[in-house]
């Protein structure tokens, strides 16, 4: 299945697992208690994907521009996670837009993510 994740995000730490392009991590977890986590996870192959993976946490706000292809099963579950584990959400105080995602060409006040499902395909024997 290949995905395309845009959005504006905060910075979170994770360790384990192995970076994948800016700001996406395939497994591992997370390795601080106040930051915003967000994830997807699949359950069948089972593994977890972060989407603001980076090397610090801050008050910041950027923007992410995934596309990946990932393996999923017939029959498995997708869950997305977005957990602010604080409770608080920096704002979007740079303004920063996601082209072709409302409101654009306005900013988005807060934080979000948007999945788009590009494809899904049979893997070859």
């Amino acid at each position: 299945m290949t995905v395309r994740l845009r959005g504006v995000v905060e910075p979170m730490t994770y360790q384990g697992g192995t970076s994948d392009g800016m700001h996406f991590r395939v497994g591992g977890s997370p390795s601080n208690p106040t930051y915003n986590i967000y994830s997807f996870a699949v359950s069948d192959p089972p593994e977890v994907y972060y989407l603001n993976d980076n090397p610090n946490v801050g008050h910041d706000t950027f923007i992410i521009d995934h596309t990946k292809t990932i393996p999923i099963r017939g029959g498995a579950t997708v869950t997305f996670v977005g957990d602010g584990q604080n409770g608080v959400e920096i704002a979007n105080y740079k303004h920063l837009v996601v082209d072709g995602i409302p409101p654009a060409p306005e900013p988005f006040i807060g934080q979000f993510i948007q999945l788009d499902v590009l494809s899904v395909e049979a893997a070859q024997p």
